[in-house]
């Protein structure tokens, strides 16, 4: 709901009692899909049955399973190659999806970094970074920024600061953006 993203949501993937706002986040892109982060799931015995609790336009829904990208290997990649899962739900979500890029050529194509991680500017160092899960200072926020290569099962880019030509809402994917 927040900033015109009806169709982003977050989720606690191994549905503890006590929830940590924003763990991983999920893109509706089907009626009953949503894309999201396969290493959200490192700790669940069995994702292809699992149930996860999620909130989505206000409505509570539970998936009736998690497909994982076979060619993704947190051993061998951790959160980088093929990190891919759709999370599934047996009804409609009630959203309208997000559009997704099917023709390719993601090189040089603006995209939309969405999630509830840590936050910064590009002037602090790594270590000064704000961290989202300590102390509840998650919010949702959103970044822009531009694919420089594509291939292998990577998109890749990095951060132009926007005072030096950046986009004005330059920004990286961080801790805490999972999904």
């Amino acid at each position: 709901p927040a900033l015109g993203y009806p169709a982003v949501f977050p989720y606690d993937a191994q549905n503890r009692a006590a929830k940590v706002p924003g763990e991983c986040a999920a893109t509706v892109v089907h009626p009953r899909y949503a894309v999201t982060a396969a290493h959200c799931f490192l700790d669940i015995s069995s994702p292809a049955t699992a149930r996860i609790q999620a909130t989505v336009g206000g409505r509570a829904f539970t998936t009736v399973g998690v497909l994982i990208d076979p060619c993704w290997s947190f051993s061998d990649d951790g959160p980088n190659s093929h990190d891919l899962a759709l999370l599934k739900f047996d009804e409609d979500l009630g959203v309208t999806p997000v559009e997704m890029q099917t023709t390719g050529g993601e090189a040089g194509q603006e995209f939309t970094i969405v999630g509830w991680g840590d936050t910064g500017t590009s002037a602090q160092a790594r270590g000064d970074i704000s961290p989202c899960n300590e102390g509840g200072g998650c919010r949702f926020r959103v970044a822009k920024n531009v694919f420089t290569a594509a291939g292998a099962g990577l998109l890749k880019y990095t951060f132009d600061d926007p005072s030096a030509g950046g986009l004005p809402l330059e920004g990286l994917a961080y801790t805490g953006d999972s999904g």
